[in-house]
């Protein structure tokens, strides 16, 4: 076996790791068996084969980061240091090793959080090694898993705001919590939360330090709370995570994201212009609940909860209203076939950690008010519409249409059909009304009770009181959200 000196990129090649090293015990030869998703700014993560299988590991993830620092100087020095006379560690790290370093010693002691085993350099490359994960990141496991079950979303959405909030009772922050920064595990009886990349890990009272001063943010678009947006990353608090887990319960609820799916505000521009125009009433959430209905949110109450972690203000968002944990508490209700209101069953807290007070800036000018003219009942068209697909006896299939986009009924859907094609039905939303077109050759085909075979006048308009078709004898109703 050939032990490679450089790092390269590839399956089934032998490196060792590591020369300098955070601990001994973990000093072994590992093999790259595969690539773990794809490949990210700071580096490559791969399932390794560890030869000597450590504390009896014979698999695990190993993270190769691009940034190249001296490990022993920019890392492990300072980290026995900030030990030795209780300086914050952060505050001796380069900027260079900054991340690698939050995450390398990231430790909070949750289920849902990662361990790492150690860390060091290997091959010309810093890296960490770390427990492996079977399964996907939560974007991909939402997107490839359209029929997932409400149960399931509601544990998923649980486990995350019990996970952030104990990260936050031990004072520190996240910085950047996204779907593409969370794991479903997938090798035990049900799916479960795992939180990752953790390099803008820090302290709660290391952010005036680390940030302060810097017209920078921290975090992603489209999950950033306002105030770091707008006011940069000095302003990060247990409030913005709670924006940002806000923002990811959505996306597992409706299979949307929140500010370019469901808002339509993708570009760096619409996307200032939105959050400036929340400093306009700093009470109202980034969403309404009523929109949230139409997106597939139905309860009331979980749509309530969700608008506070997602009002402009950070003053409902932060730890000591512990608006992770009602949360948290609703979802669990509702798992379990409750109704009403969840019954608080944690503590209230009693040594909130410490934080600045943060406001996002007011706007200068006075916002003067427009009276709201009655509601109308014309119908204003949506930038998206959901068609639930309910088979009489199948399983309900949710297919979100974007403005002048289409969708597709697949035959896993209802395989009770009796036809080789994989596309069964066509759904277009055109200025806004919704369409549905059947493929050619389908048997039995009924459009409110009416057949439903003649190519000339097949694609149809679906009422907005919905509508039921027939597919081979198999009913199914078509709604409209």
């Amino acid at each position: 076996m050939s032990v490679r000196d450089n790092w390269t990129a590839r399956e089934e090649l032998t490196f060792y790791f590591a020369e300098t090293i955070n601990d001994d015990a973990w000093r072994t030869n590992v093999t790259t068996v595969s690539q773990l998703g794809s490949p990210g700014l700071e580096g490559d993560v791969w399932r390794v084969e560890l030869e000597d299988q450590p504390h009896g590991v014979s698999q695990a993830a190993l993270k190769v980061f691009k940034a190249n620092f001296d490990m022993q100087a920019e890392c492990l020095d300072p980290i026995n240091k900030a030990k030795e006379t209780g300086t914050p560690l952060l505050e001796l790290i380069e900027p260079i090793a900054r991340s690698f370093v939050s995450e390398a010693t990231a430790s909070i002691d949750n289920e849902h959080f990662l361990q790492p085993y150690a860390f060091g350099r290997m091959a010309n490359r810093n890296a960490i090694l770390m427990p492996v994960i079977d399964g996907d990141n939560l974007s991909d496991y939402i997107r490839n898993n359209p029929d997932l079950s409400m149960d399931t979303r509601l544990k998923l959405c649980a486990e995350l705001c019990r996970a952030i909030d104990a990260m936050h009772k031990t004072g520190q922050l996240h910085n950047d919590i996204k779907p593409d920064n969370v794991m479903v595990d997938t090798s035990g009886r049900e799916p479960t939360i795992r939180i990752i990349d953790m390099g803008f890990l820090c302290r709660i009272e290391d952010v005036k330090s680390i940030y302060g001063g810097k017209p920078r943010r921290v975090g992603t678009d489209g999950y950033m709370a306002p105030e770091i947006r707008l006011r940069g990353a000095a302003n990060a608090s247990t409030a913005s995570d709670s924006w940002s887990v806000g923002c990811t319960l959505f996306y597992i609820l409706t299979q949307l994201e929140l500010v370019a799916g469901a808002l339509d505000k993708k570009s760096e521009g619409a996307q200032n212009e939105l959050y400036e125009r929340l400093l306009e009433d700093m009470e109202q959430p980034l969403i309404s609940v009523v929109r949230m209905e139409r997106a597939g949110i139905e309860d009331q109450e979980i749509g309530e909860a969700l608008a506070v972690l997602l009002t402009t203000h950070p003053k409902n968002r932060r730890w000591k209203k512990r608006p992770l944990i009602r949360m948290a508490e609703l979802l669990e209700h509702r798992r379990g076939g409750g109704s009403g209101s969840a019954t608080p069953t944690s503590d209230p807290p009693t040594d909130p950690p410490t934080e600045p007070k943060v406001e996002p800036a007011r706007p200068r000018k006075a916002t003067v008010r427009v009276p709201v003219p009655p509601k109308r009942t014309v119908r204003i068209e949506e930038d998206f519409v959901k068609v639930i697909v309910r088979p009489v006896d199948g399983m309900k299939q949710i297919i979100v249409l974007m403005k002048d986009s289409e969708g597709y009924l697949r035959h896993q859907h209802v395989p009770q059909v009796d036809t080789s094609v994989s596309k069964l039905l066509r759904f277009t939303y055109i200025d806004g009304e919704v369409y549905v077109l059947p493929r050619e050759g389908l048997p039995g085909l009924k459009f409110d009770g009416k057949d439903w075979s003649t190519p000339k006048d097949a694609n149809k308009k679906i009422p907005k009181e919905g509508v039921r078709i027939e597919i081979d004898g198999v009913q199914i109703d078509l709604e409209l959200r």
